[in-house]
């Protein structure tokens, strides 16, 4: 599977910072109370399974390479950029394992809900 990443590092592995705060904020400063009593039964479903993901794969999530799969990529994307980069390929195998973008699961490069 052919995989496109725009970056100045090219695949160089960086630390995640944006994604982080979203763990760190679920891991340590998380507070049901904060949200609406009728909505706190599924908010914290939601918070345990997240938990529960990030520290199984905490060390995995804290470095790593965002990347698209080639025609998958969307413009919208890259909104978060604030310069052109470079734009680099590469080909992966079909089994290689990858996080969804919402950091929710780990799951092969080629299953669905990746692409």
């Amino acid at each position: 599977m052919k995989i496109v990443r725009y970056s100045v590092a090219a695949f160089e592995p960086q630390e995640q910072t944006h994604h982080a705060k979203h763990i760190q904020y679920h891991l340590y400063d998380f507070d049901i109370e904060k949200f609406p009593e009728i909505a706190r039964w599924q908010i914290q479903r939601i918070h345990d399974q997240k938990v529960a993901f990030y520290k199984e794969h905490l060390e995995n999530l804290k470095c790593g390479i965002w990347c698209f799969v080639d025609g998958y990529k969307s413009n919208q994307s890259l909104n978060h950029l604030k310069r052109k980069v470079p734009c680099w390929e590469a080909e992966v195998p079909n089994d290689i394992e990858c996080y969804d973008c919402n950091w929710e699961k780990l799951i092969t490069i080629s299953d669905p809900d990746v692409l």
